[in-house]
Order: structure tokens, then sequence, then C-alpha cells
């Protein structure tokens, strides 16, 4: 169904203030969703959105026929000066993707979509040796708006973007396996591995219903069983893996409201729990990584914010402002602001603990093409130079070697193939 703002014909303020609800959801739900409604309203076409799949019978994890790994095509292997250099570019275009840095040191990237909105199957693997792609896979399903987590073994589990289906990556042969469907279908919804190995998966959206419900998938044989549900319905949100085991879920959207607050999961109690202060601003489309001492980053994201009455209008702010939660006494407090206001941004810790922050969306739609640096000893932001590319919905992975892999997103109304290097 083609996403689109009405008009009833009123001009009253009930009218206004549903357009203004609607403004909202289209900011908040569905993820990526948002990337393929706003480009319909540009005059890019429809979009359709996915359509949930029936839910399939649990299974165990099949065990798979081992077969050699597809040998990659070689490529200089980079070697970048400090700073931003470009390196090979994947087999094809991705925005919105998942990037799961493998147990060898690959990077593994899954699904997204294309600049149309359409739900890619395909998966390529970066070998940080030769600087070179490869495609893998194809994943069973179509998706965009999942998840991914890597297992304790060194699989990844690839979860939701395509009903309530879920599969298993094996790296040593490059194929994935079908294993045990979810409990609920979910889009946009957070895939965390807890300590003993399992995940919890919480959140998301059925359509533009947000989730309040959470499971857990047990990679000892390969089904998922309903957990605790959170305080409130929660889409496109952060979650975090804690020190203490815990798990920090912050902000996100909840149908036309978007959330200051967070919440804990214990995996002791499978039980949500609010934390004690909420963050200083609603974030709808954040980003968050846990800092070398232990306390959680929280920046950008999006506030939409309406008004009333005969001048009843609404207003989108991409935020520049950050937080960070402090798990000893469950309060946020504010930190130095970003150089330019980004909504899903890229995050990436480096082994000095600093985090890199670069690319995302900002003022009228536009991607970013920018990197900067958050100090966690001063909780300052400083400019850190220009990607070759601007890219919004592009994912950062740390590599073992302390570079910046940042990949694919979207740019000039396209998704975009092309990666590059951040060289601290």
């Amino acid at each position: 169904m083609a996403i689109r703002s009405r008009n009833n014909g009123s001009s009253s303020t009930s009218a206004r203030h549903r357009n203004a609800r609607r403004s909202i959801l289209k900011t908040t739900v569905m993820g990526l969703t948002i990337l393929a409604a706003t480009l319909a309203l540009a005059g890019c076409g429809d979009v359709t959105t996915p359509t949930p799949r029936p839910t399939r019978t649990p299974r165990p994890t099949p065990t798979p026929v081992v077969s050699p790994t597809p040998t990659p095509t070689l490529a200089p292997t980079p070697t970048p000066s400090s700073g931003i250099s470009a390196v090979g570019s994947m087999v094809e275009a991705h925005l919105g993707q998942t990037a799961t840095l493998l147990q060898d040191g690959r990077v593994l990237i899954t699904g997204g979509t294309d600049a149309l909105g359409r739900a890619l199957n395909t998966a390529d693997v970066y070998d940080p040796k030769t600087g070179a792609f490869t495609a893998t896979g194809p994943m069973n399903e179509a998706r965009s708006n999942h998840s991914a987590a890597l297992l304790p073994d060194g699989r990844v589990l690839i979860a939701g973007g395509a009903g309530t289906t879920a599969e298993l990556y094996y790296p040593a042969t490059g194929k994935f396996i079908e294993v045990g469907s979810m409990t609920a279908a979910r889009y946009s919804a957070t895939a965390t591995t807890l300590s003993d190995g399992r995940v919890l998966v919480a959140g998301g959206t059925t359509g533009t219903k947000p989730l309040a419900t959470a499971e857990l998938f047990n990679p000892a044989t390969g089904n998922f069983l309903a957990t605790g549900s959170m305080t409130v319905g929660r889409s496109v949100h952060t979650a975090t893996l804690l020190a203490n085991g815990t798990v920090l879920i912050a902000g996100g959207g909840s149908g036309t409201v978007q959330l200051a607050t967070a919440e804990t999961y214990n995996p002791t109690t499978g039980k949500f729990k609010a934390t004690v202060g909420k963050m200083h601003s609603v974030r709808a489309g954040a980003a968050a990584i846990r800092l070398s001492d232990g306390r959680v980053l929280i920046v950008g994201g999006l506030k939409t914010t309406f008004t009333t009455g005969k001048t009843g209008k609404t207003t989108t702010t991409y935020l520049a402002t950050a937080e960070i939660y402090n798990p000893a006494n469950g309060k946020f407090s504010s930190t130095g602001g970003m150089t330019a206001g980004r909504e899903y941004a890229a995050l990436a810790l480096l082994k000095n603990g600093t985090v890199v922050v670069a690319g995302g969306l900002s003022k009228g739609f536009a991607p970013l093409g920018t990197v900067e640096l958050f100090n966690s000893a001063g909780g300052g932001f400083k400019a850190a130079g220009n990607m070759s590319t601007k890219r919004a919905f592009c994912t950062a992975t740390t590599l073992q070697d302390g570079h910046v892999l940042i990949v694919g997103g979207w740019a000039d109304n396209k998704a975009l193939a092309s990666a590059e290097l951040y060289n601290p």
C-alpha cells in the first residue's frame, strides 16, 4: 500500500492535528520505511510495505553440508594513511543493511533495500586482507528492516524483515540455513547477543503497530521463545548489552509518539524494568554504543513536535545532542553536542575508547558525508574529515586491525555499493 499524506478537505484543528500525527508516524515507525515514505512523497513513486509472512513451525537447527568457502577476487590490500580512503565496492548496492564482524576478522553484509525500497536477499563478505568484497549466500528470504547478531560459535543470526522467519549464516560454508520462526513478525526490531549466548529480539513493528513483546533465540535448539514484554511498544529504538549482562533499551517511536524513556532487560528474571531516569530528549532513529568504561553513548536521532490551533504546524529536528547512560545509577546525563544533527548515524568504538560517528540523515533529509569523533574522557565531539561519498543508512564496523569499515547506504536517490576505511 502506498504511503501518502491524506486530506479530507477539512481546515479544522483536528484535521491539522491528524496530519501532524501522520507526519510523526512516517518518521518514527518501520525504520527504513521512513526512507521509502519520503521518497514516495518526493515524487519517486509508490513504495510497497512488506507483508508479514505466515508463521512457520519452529524446527531444530539443521547441520549444513560443508562446502569450500568461495575464493574471493583479489584486490590490492589497502594501506590508508591517517584519515579516510576508498576500498573495494560490494557486489550489489545496499542501504540499511546489517554488518557483522565475524570471528575470523571478515565482515558479513546482509540484505537491506535498493533505492526503490525493494528488499534484498543478497549478502557480501569483506576481507580486510584483500580489501575486496565477495558474494556469499544468498539468504533464503529477501529482508529489510531486519537484525543480525553474532553467536558465540561464530554463526550469525539473521531475524525479521521478512515476517517471522529467521536464518543462520555459517562462515565456513558461506551458506544461510533457515531456523525456527519468531513468535511475531518483526520489522525494525533489535537483536542483542546475551552473555549466555542467547539472543534477545525486542520490539519492532508488525505493519504500523509498535510491539512491546520480546523473545529469546536459543542457539542450542534453533528456536525462539517468548520472554517478558517491554513497558511500551518500541520501534527504531536502540539496544545495548551492558557489562553486568543486562540490556539497555532506549528511545524509539511508539505509534505517533516518540520516546525519551528507557528500560533494562534482565536475562535472569526475563523481565524489563524502567530506568531510574529518562533521556533528556525524545530520540527516534538514534544510535548507541557501549563505551570502554561501561557507560552507553546515545547520539542524534529525530525529534518531531506539533502544535494545534490556527497556526498549528509540525517541526522536525535532526538532533545534534548526545547523552550518556550510567548503569551505576540508572540515569542519563547530557554530553557535548555533535557538529551536525544526525538520524541513523553509524557508530564504531576504537581501541583507544574513542567513538567514530559517520554519515546519517540531516536537515532536509540530506545524507551526510562528515565523520566526527567522540572523546569519552572529555565528553566532546570534533570533526574528523569527510568521506568520499555522503551516506545515510550506512554501517560502521571496527576491524581487528583497528580501522573502521564504512559500507553502503543511500545518497542522490540511489543505493550505494561503495565502501571506505577510516584510519585512526
